[in-house]
């Protein structure tokens, strides 16, 4: 079973919006066809900051995120994202895996063991793209880039 295969099968509420937003990724791409060219895909993932943090979500303090801000009014936002942990490393080890935490092993501070679950970069590695993480590496070494 091929590890897109693996991850469709999965039964947790992640991997469905893993599959949704790469099902969103993939609608793109055949939209761009006639350009043959794939979307771009940046994810940020950030440390103890929340919706109200950011300029484009809300936040009153003039130009305090300029540069989040021009990224969002150039792509696609997600107005209802909610997270599985208050932990901050487990919330973004189950977004690369699709699996909540103790399905993936990343119990607080717990990296997820190398190789013992599909993951986003894996799965979009496989679709073509490149994939780096940057400034996170302690928490995403379990996963191909």
């Amino acid at each position: 079973m091929s590890l897109k295969e693996q991850l469709i099968t999965g039964r947790s509420f992640f991997t469905k919006s893993a599959i949704a937003t790469t099902a969103f990724a993939s609608a793109a791409w055949t939209a761009q066809a006639t350009e043959q060219k794939k979307p771009n895909i940046v994810v940020f993932t950030v440390d103890d900051m929340d919706v109200t943090s950011v300029n484009c979500y809300g936040n009153p303090l003039s130009n305090l995120t300029p540069n989040m801000d021009r990224l969002a009014s150039q792509g696609m936002r997600f107005n209802y994202a909610h997270v599985n942990s208050p932990i901050c490393q487990p919330c973004r080890q189950s977004m690369m895996t699709g699996l909540q935490p103790h399905r993936n092993g990343s119990y607080g501070f717990i990296e997820v063991e190398k190789g013992a679950c599909p993951s986003l970069s894996g799965i979009l590695m496989e679709g073509g793209y490149y994939t780096a993480s940057v400034g996170k590496g302690r928490d995403y070494k379990a996963f191909p880039w």
